[in-house]
């Protein structure tokens, strides 16, 4: 289960709205439950956003995933822990000067431990940022609580922007 929180701000200051989703992966399957708690909603996808279905046990360094973010400059930055797991750290270039700081773990199937992505204008000055990180890794059979819609929960929400997004590194 992956768990994805995010404050928008407008002019740097002034709150502009976010999200805080739950992701339950069931990679075998090709199918995905996202549970929207800011809208009370859930709904099941027929993917698996992120990393790969299968696990790719010869690519030890995580190279072949990293190809697949689309970044020009790609290049190998070093190491990091990152949740107590080893984790390698990748950089390179979106279109627009967006710079993108990967850090994906090759012992959990090069799995996105960190993504910092950010731009800047011509002036220098910062213009977006976007941050996310594993905070915890529980390796194991996961607890059934995870599993059970919460009361008050509705189908069928509309999750577009996040998928759009997802889809760039899918």
């Amino acid at each position: 289960m992956e768990r994805y929180t995010q404050r928008n701000f407008r002019n740097y200051f002034i709150a502009d709205g976010g999200w805080d989703r739950a992701l339950i992966k069931f990679p075998l399957d090709q199918r995905t439950i996202e549970v929207d708690y800011s809208s009370q909603g859930y709904e099941i996808r027929p993917v698996v956003p992120g990393g790969s279905p299968v696990w790719d046990s010869t690519d030890t360094d995580c190279s072949k995933l990293a190809t697949k973010f689309l970044l020009s400059d790609l290049r190998l930055v070093g190491e990091a822990t990152i949740a107590g797991i080893r984790s390698i750290e990748y950089t390179g270039l979106r279109p627009k000067s967006e710079r993108w700081n990967v850090w994906l773990t090759p012992s959990l199937g090069c799995t996105q431990m960190k993504v910092i992505r950010y731009a800047h204008n011509r002036f220098g000055l910062p213009t977006s940022y976007s941050r996310s990180e594993v905070v915890a890794v529980q390796v194991g059979e996961p607890d059934t609580k995870l599993f059970q819609a919460r009361i008050g929960l509705s189908t069928g929400s509309v999750i577009v922007s996040f998928w759009a997004q997802r889809a760039l590194v899918d």
